[in-house]
């Protein structure tokens, strides 16, 4: 879908004579991925360079914000019960952007043609673990957890079983990424765009 919907977005927009593309990618996008993922979204944004058009990428890392499907989930977690378990070690770093500086990003694009021809990474200002991630979900629902770390060899057993079943929350695609970690390696975006960061933890507040 990545590949394909990209695609015929695209050619619509040339057909249409639409010169201007902001495409929505994904950190951690490149040609020698590991998840199948972001080679797709690697396929997506090849395609859209050579397309013509005069085009902006954007990778955003972890999108948080109210009705995201990742922190909010957590959180969902965390509300049933005072234990909550975390993959491995929970050292793998993350970067989450807030939903509002993604649309920043995009709308400042819009109207700055010195991003014509770019990919900008789009992370937040704060590389958490991830159990500090969970720590600060905790927090910010005044929540009292107990944090368990749950050895790999038993995700890896158990996304065997039951990865592609709805009801178990990890996929082996998103448990390769999660374990890469999701962080940007530049921050140009925030500064030629004009973009200002918000604070994670204060941010969460207002929606979980």
């Amino acid at each position: 879908m990545h590949y394909i919907a990209a695609k015929n977005v695209a050619d619509a927009a040339k057909t249409a004579g639409v010169n201007r593309f902001i495409h929505m990618s994904a950190n951690g996008t490149r040609k020698n991925a590991v998840s199948g993922y972001h080679i797709t979204k690697y396929m997506a944004e090849e395609y859209i360079k050579e397309s013509g058009l005069d085009f902006t990428i954007f990778r955003p890392s972890l999108i948080y914000g109210k009705g995201d499907s990742f922190i909010s989930m957590l959180a969902g977690y965390m509300r049933k019960t005072p234990v909550f378990t975390y993959f491995g070690d929970g050292s793998y770093p993350m970067q989450p952007v807030s939903v509002y500086e993604v649309a920043d990003a995009f709308t400042e694009a819009v109207f700055r043609d010195s991003s014509i021809g770019k990919t900008y990474p789009l992370c937040g200002n704060r590389v958490y673990s991830y159990k500090e991630l969970l720590i600060e979900i905790a927090a910010a629902m005044n929540k009292n957890i107990t944090l368990i770390p749950v050895p790999e060899v038993f995700i890896k057993a158990g996304i065997a079983l039951f990865g592609g079943f709805s009801f178990f929350p990890i996929t082996k695609d998103q448990f390769t990424m999660l374990k890469e970690g999701n962080t940007c390696p530049e921050m140009t975006a925030f500064s030629e765009l004009g973009i200002e960061f918000r604070n994670f933890s204060e941010e969460i507040k207002k929606y979980i």
